[in-house]
């Protein structure tokens, strides 16, 4: 899971996440990476599916964080790129005071060690254009 992003100077009424990641060796032919949101829930703070809100393991149930994505991740030491997705429309249009990332690795090996091979970044959005 990532640090949370703090919306409450910006007011973004949206941000679109993207990036990349790297998988790692023996990759199963089914692998893929799940990526989620969680938003604030209090101001204790609390995130929504027991995430922390900071850079670390996640232990918690990814069944009760919204789901952004999936990036399918299939071959041994192949950058992935993904997005933009929104993380408004994860939460039902609303984008929540403080976010976070959660990523389910599900590629069968662990990802690359190499902290350069991956990228997550956000664009927050104002207002739609018409």
């Amino acid at each position: 899971q990532a640090t949370a992003v703090d919306n409450g100077t910006n007011l973004y009424i949206d941000a679109l996440v993207g990036g990349k990641i790297k998988t790692g060796s023996t990759v199963g032919s089914n692998g893929y990476v799940a990526v989620y949101a969680s938003g604030l829930v209090d101001n204790t703070p609390t995130y929504g599916g027991d995430a922390s809100g900071a850079d670390s393991a996640y232990a918690g149930k990814t069944e009760n964080l919204r789901f952004l994505g999936v990036i399918k991740a299939n071959g041994s030491g192949t950058v992935y790129t993904f997005g933009p997705w929104s993380v408004a429309a994860a939460f039902d249009g609303v984008l929540p005071p403080k976010w976070t990332l959660v990523f389910e690795n599900k590629t069968g090996a662990a990802l690359s060690a190499t902290g350069s091979d991956h990228l997550v970044e956000y664009q927050g959005i104002h207002e739609q254009s018409v």
